[in-house]
Formats: structure tokens, sequence, C-alpha cells
């Protein structure tokens, strides 16, 4: 199964050009990375349980001496391309970003990073990669959806609180060190195998989600912007969000999947909601070019392939915004 990584990903080619897109920036100093920290979600997670990323995970051999296979997190494609090595915290690592956490969770990972390390502060050319609200952005629609949060005007605040919170952690990582934060913005979830559940439940999911995406998008914004005015530290991608739309966008024929087949979880079971549990032996299909046609893992997190491109694009950002390795 291990070449149906390879096929899914060469089927990705014509959209390569594409992820390497980044924001142009004054470089303020050229980034030499020490080390690279991430903190949040399955985007940044670098196989917190087990060595599992939030993607489609190569299958136990049936031998235990054949080859299992390797697959990455965005911010290990990253860390790849400075030279470095990003191993998960529980493997004794610095990548402190877990599947399923919110943006409290991301604060108690800053906290816990500082407690468990005895930390005196981040080197100079350390380089820290954020991902969070995802999470926060389905909890908001799902609790909005079933009646939890009483009205739209509330989800709003709680979303205004949460990035409020995630602004006050990036000043924390400022105040411990750390001069060079990128972030991840949340992608828009309106065409993946998420909505597509959400929808068939309740037919005003998609009006929802998307009020609580714009705002959390807006409030991010002007967060980050605060931020870097008072520390100059931090660098919120202008692309990522973009590049993963135009990979789900159904009406661009020229899409990864070259077809509208971008709301399917590729994997089956328990790995079609937690893409940790998702293996090359759980895929709803094998055959190497429908592999190709499919984005989402699970119902919100990349295939491989995708996760490779977005990575691709982070790295021409960081290099524009920062200076050549």
């Amino acid at each position: 199964m291990k070449s149906l990584f390879r096929l899914a990903s060469a089927a990705l080619v014509s959209a390569a050009l594409l992820a390497g897109c980044g924001g142009s920036g004054k470089v303020y100093q050229p980034l030499r990375p020490t080390a690279l920290y991430t903190f949040g979600d399955g985007i940044v997670d670098a196989g917190q349980q087990g060595g599992k990323r939030y993607t489609i995970n190569p299958a136990p051999p049936a031998n235990p001496s054949d080859p299992v296979g390797v697959v990455y997190s965005a911010p290990e494609y990253i860390a790849m391309a400075y030279g470095l090595t990003l191993k998960a915290q529980s493997a004794g690592g610095t990548a402190w970003g877990q599947g399923g956490s919110r943006i409290a969770d991301l604060r108690t990972q800053i906290d816990a990073q500082a407690a468990v390390m005895g930390f005196a502060g981040y080197s100079r050319n350390d380089l820290i990669v954020l991902s969070a609200g995802m999470e926060d952005l389905i909890a908001e629609t799902e609790n909005v959806l079933s009646g939890a949060t009483p009205s739209i005007s509330q989800a709003q605040a709680n979303i205004r609180a949460a990035v409020a919170s995630y602004g006050q952690a990036m000043l924390q990582l400022h105040n411990q060190g750390a001069r060079y934060i990128y972030i991840l913005p949340p992608y828009d979830l309106s065409q993946s195998p998420w909505m597509t559940t959400q929808r068939a439940a309740d037919a005003r999911a998609p009006n929802v989600y998307l009020d609580l995406y714009l705002t959390f998008r807006s409030a991010l914004d002007a967060e980050a912007e605060r931020v870097n005015g008072q520390t100059q530290s931090l660098y919120r991608s202008p692309s990522f969000a973009t590049r993963m739309g135009y990979y789900t966008d159904p009406s661009n024929n020229q899409n990864n999947a070259g077809t509208s087949i971008t709301d399917t979880a590729l994997c089956a079971g328990a790995g079609a909601t937690d893409a940790s549990l998702c293996t090359t032996a759980t895929l709803i299909t094998t055959d190497s070019a429908q592999i190709g046609k499919y984005l989402y893992a699970d119902n919100r997190h990349p295939v491989p392939g995708v996760l490779n491109l977005l990575a691709n694009g982070s790295v021409s950002e960081l290099q524009s915004r920062w200076g050549e390795p």
C-alpha cells in the first residue's frame, strides 16, 4: 500500500505550483532555525499518540521485520526544509501539537512546555508554528445547531473570546523569548466531510459555520496585527487557508481531485472521524486512480500529499518573510 501514497501525491502535481505561493513581506532578519516547536491541533501533531499523525498512517506490517513506511505532518516537512528533525513531545521532541485540541488546549501546551522542561526561554532562532481554531469552530457550530449555545451572536462572542486568548498565547511566547512565530489560520471546512454530515442533519449548518468562520478569521487577522504591532515577531500565513480552499473547491476542474470528490473521507470506520486511527488498511478504496481524488483522510484532516503541498507553501512563505535558510 505504500505505493498508494506516491500515486496520491503524484495526482497533486498539477496543483503544486500554487502550494508554493507565499505571502510577501519584509525580511527582518534571515532565519536559521535552531529548533522548531509546535503547539495546537492535528495540523501540527507530529505523532503524540504512538507516532500516529492526523492523516493516513501506514498499516502495521504483517511481518514485524518489514518496513512500515513513514508519513509526516506539515511542520515536519517544514523542519526538514531547514535541516531539522521534529519529534513529538511524547517521544522527547518539541512538537506539542495534539489532534483535537482547541485554543484553550494550546495555552495548556505552552504552559506544559515551560514547566516540564524547566523552560528558561526560547533561543533567538527558534521557530514556533501554531495551528488552532479548527476545533473551536467545529464545537461552536455544533453547539448552535444542537441548541447548546442559544444564539449565533453568543457563538460569535465565544469565538472572539477564544481568539483573544489565542492572542495572549502569542504574547506569552514572545515574552518567553520567541522571535519567529508562524500562525497557520484554520481553513474553511465548508467542503469537508464533516460539513457533509452536518448539512445532512441540519440545513442551517453551512450558514452557521460560515458565519462563525468569517468571524474567526476577521478576529484572528485583527489580533495578529495587534500582537505583531507590539512584538514584530509574528507572521500569520497569508495563503495557508487559501491554498487549502483551492484544493477543496468542487467548482475548480483543475483542483486536486479533477472532480467534485472533495466531501468524502478516504478512511472508513473510526478513521473517518479520527485520522490518527486511519491507515492504508482502512481506506474506502484501493483503486490508485480513485485515491488520488480524495483530499481528506478523515472528516477534516488532509491526506499526506495535501499536507506536503501545504508545507511547501509554508516554507516559501517563511523564506519570503524571514530569508533563505
